[in-house]
């Protein structure tokens, strides 16, 4: 099996929960939040809070900024609250791969769904998000990997018409390698964008079609009547609304949670680098458990296939959900706790409305970095690609993902709490963006939306029904 990103990540938490402590095949620096600062560009907020809103959304985010943009799209009254800045945590910290090779049914028809928006969406935002469809290619180390791929692309054709099996002599097209590939699974269709761009575009699109921008204000949570949701209550003050959009990411769970709703998500905790100086390919790749973009710069991200799983409260509390998961994880973990279990357990579950919340005591989740990381990863890049062999190092930076049980995303309706739509455990949400902030503006409408959803409902985890993917 190919040993993608999202796998790698899944299956490092699913045996850390199965041993019953969480903890990382990586260990030294890394594991411990620290003081934390946006990598994306700034958008400033509104300064003056609405009394009410037809709709509120709560994360500023891709997904949280890209549902604010359509549903303000269709006339609505619209706040966006964000605790910190506009993309400041997961979303302005990915590797920027927008693509469709390798998803599993329930997100590869998403990703399928998003490829046209994202080939018009920068002149429909007038706005640079720094997608370019300059393709992706990724290694097939041996033939285990290739009748993989071989199989995707037979139950994926119509989704990924333009991917294909390069063999051994083509490669050198896109990408001449230090070592023989086997092979190469190449869609000229996928591409990428710029993490730090992409959630602020949004953002200033739906405050040209009239939503309020709130940065630096926290939703401590909900007030409501019958069922029914009737304000959410920030730092600031309450806004009045029958209409929520939740897209918090790695704090959705907990908002939940002080509401007597249960998300179960684990949080785990990924870095990436960036390098300069050699004029390489174009587009992203993968080899070597190496994932690279080109930045509209010139230079070029990376990231590596491993991932710390930190313990916290939280994911204790939801560790049984990820018991069947943890069964068919092949990772070797080492126990460890550090210092974030604790201050999160001195933080609290629960507090009241008037109280301040933790979303105010930690505005940007960030992870120390991980220096041994980024030197293996420079190593990689320089030993597996001769263009890359002058890179010099950059800056590198390490992002908190949320993740649920089955690996996809939780997108829909509340059905305990009229008025409430979630939409969260994106380990991949960028290349997802425009087409859940479509879907989610036709869910809080009261529409259907033209993505398939079942397999993302809110509910499938305590409703054993719920249709599976595949």
């Amino acid at each position: 099996m190919k040993a993608t990103r999202r796998r790698v990540i899944v299956g490092g938490a699913a045996a850390l929960v199965g041993a019953g402590v969480l903890g990382s095949g990586i260990l030294g620096p890394g594991g411990n939040p620290q003081p934390g600062r946006s990598r994306a560009r700034r958008i400033d907020g509104d300064s003056q809070l609405p009394g009410s809103a037809d709709v509120v959304v709560i994360g500023g985010g891709d997904i949280g900024a890209a549902s604010a943009y359509y549903l303000a799209r269709k006339g609505l009254s619209v706040v966006l609250c964000e605790k910190g800045e506009i993309a400041g945590e997961a979303s302005g910290r990915s590797v920027g791969w927008v693509y469709s090779l390798g998803m599993p049914p329930g997100s590869v028809e998403v990703t399928a769904a998003a490829r046209p928006l994202w080939h018009g969406i920068n002149a429909e935002l007038g706005i640079d998000t720094g997608f370019r469809p300059n393709g992706l290619i990724m290694e097939i180390p041996d033939e285990a990997s290739r009748a993989y791929w071989v199989e995707w692309l037979r139950r994926n054709a119509h989704l990924a018409p333009a991917a294909r099996i390069l063999e051994t002599r083509e490669i050198s097209a896109h990408v001449t390698t230090n070592h023989r590939w086997h092979g190469a699974i190449y869609d000229p269709t996928d591409g990428c964008a710029e993490p730090a761009l992409v959630a602020p575009a949004f953002a200033e699109a739906a405050r040209r079609h009239g939503a309020r921008l709130m940065v630096r204000c926290a939703v401590r949570g909900f007030e409501t009547a019958g069922g029914r949701i009737t304000s959410v209550v920030t730092e600031k003050g309450p806004i009045r609304t029958s209409r929520v959009v939740l897209a918090g990411g790695a704090w959705s769970s907990l908002l939940l949670g002080n509401s007597g709703l249960q998300l179960p998500t684990a949080t785990v905790f990924s870095w990436c680098s960036s390098f300069y100086g050699v004029d390489g390919p174009d587009g992203a790749g993968y080899f070597s458990n190496v994932t690279w973009r080109r930045q509209i710069d010139g230079g070029y991200t990376t990231s590596m296939q491993v991932a710390t799983a930190p313990v916290t409260p939280e994911l204790l509390v939801n560790a049984l959900n990820f018991r069947a998961a943890a069964h068919e994880s092949t990772w070797v973990v080492r126990p460890r706790i550090g210092r974030y279990f604790f201050e999160e357990l001195r933080a609290g579950r629960h507090w009241k409305l008037d109280e301040e919340s933790p979303f105010e005591r930690r505005r940007i989740l960030e992870p120390e970095p991980n220096p041994g990381l980024a030197r293996r990863m420079l190593d990689s890049m320089r030993s597996g690609v001769p263009a890359f062999r002058e890179l010099k190092p950059g800056p590198a930076w390490g992002g908190a993902i949320t993740i649920a049980p089955d690996e996809l995303p939780v997108v829909g309706i509340v059905p305990t709490l009229s008025g409430l739509v979630v939409a969260t455990a994106f380990d991949n949400g960028l290349a997802k963006t425009p087409a859940i902030g479509a879907a989610v503006a036709q869910l809080v409408d009261g529409g259907i939306p033209s993505v398939p959803m079942d397999a993302l409902r809110f509910d499938r985890f305590s409703n054993p029904s719920t249709p599976k993917p595949g």
